[in-house]
């Protein structure tokens, strides 16, 4: 089978379904994203903004400034209440938020927008206060302590791409397809960490905190074995290698909410022998077969 980059969602489709792999990679048929996964971008694009509003900041020193995206159009930004922290109710939930006014204009806006995008999916009031009980729960937990407004921001919302230039890496599928195997994916949040003694990465996950492959939970124990952050790991540092060790945080909104593990350069071994893997798996395989029987492609 043709494979030309790797990512940690194909990745993890090759573990799970060798067959949803080959179509969805391969062939390049995707289905269309459900309203679970619309609704986890729709609370990721808010964070993003919010990021993307305390790097301004940060660059510019500017109290008050205007930022333009599709899903906002053009919103003026007012830093003066950021650190303004006040406990507010929703639902029979309590949640300590800054500046929740410009939290809930952000995602009014935000949310309208999604909501039309996907009109077919038929939104109701419950979605929208999922929405926003996973918004404030990322942004109140630990006393605003993962709040993109309270932290030093490196990189919001990066893409990546690796291209390795290791033997294990080459390619030769014939007619000129030639070349070494490229890795891509994006990072929800690069910050620095509150101690300022390391880059930290956070990935907000709407899903449930489960591996899919094995249908096992995700814990502390196994955190460093996630595919995806060794994925993220590497990335740094090949590209970023000034980062050193990284401390990695996935905040589950609906289940359990962060879990925090470190990487470091002794990892990078292990991390490219889970790469090679199935690099090599996937390079061999013919006949692509389902994992599970009951699986409907």
């Amino acid at each position: 089978m043709i494979v030309l980059k790797l990512s940690p969602s194909g990745h993890n489709n090759w573990n799970t379904c060798k067959r949803q792999y080959y179509i969805g990679y391969n062939l390049g048929v995707r289905g269309e994203s459900g309203k679970a996964a619309n609704l986890g971008t729709t609370t990721h694009k808010v964070l993003e903004l919010l990021a993307l509003a305390k790097l301004h900041q940060q660059k510019t020193s500017e109290t008050k400034f205007v930022l333009k995206d599709d899903t906002i159009g053009q919103y003026e930004f007012d830093t003066s209440k950021w650190n303004d922290i006040k406990e507010i109710k929703l639902g029979r939930t309590f949640f300590n938020i800054a500046d929740r006014e410009q939290v809930d204009d952000i995602y009014s806006l935000v949310y309208t927008y999604y909501c039309n995008k996907n009109a077919e999916q038929n939104w109701d009031d419950k979605d929208a206060y999922n929405v926003k009980r996973w918004i404030y729960t990322a942004l109140s937990e630990q006393n605003c302590l993962y709040d993109p407004r309270q932290l030093e921001i490196i990189y919001p919302e990066q893409y990546l791409s690796y291209t390795i230039e290791e033997d294990w890496a080459k390619y030769d599928f014939g007619d000129g397809i030639t070349g070494n195997l490229t890795l891509t994916g994006i990072i929800d949040l690069i910050v620095k960490s509150k101690d300022g003694t390391c880059y930290q990465v956070i990935d907000w996950k709407s899903g449930r905190r489960v591996d899919f492959a094995t249908q096992k939970p995700k814990t502390m124990d196994n955190l460093h074995l996630d595919t995806q952050l060794m994925y993220y790991y590497y990335f740094i540092n090949k590209l970023y290698p000034q980062f050193g060790h990284t401390l990695f945080t996935i905040f589950y909104l609906k289940d359990g909410g962060p879990f925090s593990t470190i990487f470091e350069p002794s990892d990078l071994t292990r991390i490219e022998e889970h790469m090679k893997k199935a690099f090599d798996e996937i390079k061999s395989c013919k006949y692509p077969e389902m994992i599970d029987d009951r699986q409907v492609h």
